[in-house]
């Protein structure tokens, strides 16, 4: 400032002729000069304040600006990190219910061959008592009675395919496909009692042989053993009631499923009245999925049927 009131006296102080013809201006030219850049000086110095405040209130404008975007951004990342959370959850739970499902299938298509090959085995069995031939009878038995754990194993399975899918159903949010195996399949597993009380008619026969009940008491297959029983006998014993239980436990499974199905089928049925003719045409490929599995499960039920009645027991 001192150096611009320098150059401006410089330039604008008075001359020697200016003096002589107004002395009496000659002492006023510093203080007006001086009172003029004091002034100026306060001008300037509000202006840089305004200025100042000005920028300080822009720069907090800036900066809650670039906080909102910062927190919208923030919440769209979120937004999309649960949607796509969401959308893999849903996926697995898809997976879940088709895996349950195919498997259970798979268990299904297994129990008509499983009660088939018991039923060889007690064939074989009955062959070998009328031959009188100890080993080869104890261990058509004992085939027969791998083949029913065999049977039981399946149910077991398809049973956990059931808690499998209806725990997937219950959280999952399109229309679900029916479960594999439905109170259609029920009657037509009973199928193996026939077949287990015929073996154990036959162990029971044979103990009464002095000569089949001394092989009885020591045989120790490792085939049966492999399936977690002590011993033949034993085997015998509980192969029947254990499938009993895991029959009872599918049905209980079956019953949930339907129930949570029911609810859910009259939640799509209202949802598909109010929505496009897409998802009522993907409605009836539901149903048609149905049908076919219906009527897959009376075939599975006719075989099982045809095996127990097709066996002859001589009991």
């Amino acid at each position: 400032m001192v150096v611009f009131a320098s150059i401006f006296y410089f330039f604008t102080s008075p001359t020697d002729f200016d003096k002589e013809r107004h002395p009496e201006k000659e002492g006023t030219w510093l203080l007006f000069t001086g009172y003029g850049w004091m002034k100026a000086a306060a001008i300037l110095a509000v202006l840089a304040l305004i200025f100042y405040v000005m920028e300080s209130v822009s720069k907090k404008v800036e900066d809650a600006a670039d906080a909102e975007q910062r927190q919208r951004d923030e919440k769209e990342r979120q937004e999309r990190a649960a949607r796509e959370q969401d959308a893999s959850r849903q996926q697995q739970l898809k997976n879940s219910i088709e895996n349950a499902n195919a498997t259970a299938l798979r268990m299904l298509n297994s129990l008509p061959d499983d009660l088939a090959n018991a039923v060889a085995a007690l064939e074989r069995a009955d062959v070998d008592w009328k031959e009188r031939v100890y080993n080869p009878f104890w261990n058509s038995v004992e085939e027969c009675a791998c083949h029913l754990d065999a049977y039981k194993k399946a149910v077991q399975e398809i049973d956990s395919c059931a808690d499998r899918y209806k725990d997937a159903a219950r959280d999952y949010n399109g229309q679900v496909p029916p479960f594999a195996v439905s109170s259609i399949s029920l009657e037509s597993l009973q199928s193996y009692a026939a077949i287990s009380d015929a073996m154990a008619k036959y162990t029971r026969r044979a103990q009464g042989d002095r000569d089949f009940a001394q092989i009885f008491e020591m045989w120790r297959g490792n085939a049966i053993m492999e399936r977690g029983f002590a011993n033949l006998q034993t085997a015998v014993r509980q192969v029947g009631a254990q499938i009993s239980s895991q029959i009872s436990a599918l049905s209980s499974s079956i019953d949930g499923i339907a129930g949570s199905i029911d609810n859910q089928s009259h939640s799509m049925i209202a949802s598909i009245n109010r929505q496009s003719a897409m998802q009522s045409e993907h409605h009836s490929n539901l149903e048609r999925s149905l049908n076919a599995s219906q009527q897959h499960e009376k075939q599975i039920a006719k075989r099982l049927w045809n095996i127990e009645h097709g066996y002859k027991s001589m009991f």
